[in-house]
């Protein structure tokens, strides 16, 4: 469905303190870039009822899945096996892995990061 885009895969969980800081950031650049070949997409290490509400709670304004191995498998094949969070994998339009970024991604950071990778 992201063919095309640049996307931004983000492993976090409402009880992580820098997951929780990073994510407003994320929701501005969601926003900023939404006409662009851009997308950022969740995946919660947690239940539903946790990560819809912390979602809610600040706004998440683009998809996530969540679960607990389901979403811990996905990381370990994303190149996380231990599930250390945050955790983001930028792809390419092409769908190839161009880097990946353990901890806090400030939101100048990933303004960065789009705009040298965006078509």
């Amino acid at each position: 469905d992201y063919k095309g885009k640049l996307v931004l895969l983000n492993f976090w969980a409402s009880w992580c303190p820098p997951c929780r800081a990073e994510m407003p950031g994320f929701i501005k650049l969601q926003e900023e870039y939404k006409n662009k070949p851009f997308n950022i997409i969740g995946a919660a290490l947690e239940d539903k009822r946790s990560a819809d509400q912390f979602a809610d709670e600040i706004g998440v304004n683009y998809p996530y899945a969540f679960g607990l191995e389901v979403i811990q498998d996905r990381a370990a094949a994303f190149g996380n096996p231990d599930g250390g969070l945050p955790y983001s994998v930028l792809i390419s339009p092409d769908q190839k892995i161009l880097s990946v970024y353990y901890g806090f991604i400030s939101e100048e950071k990933l303004k960065k990061m789009i705009d040298e990778n965006i078509n």
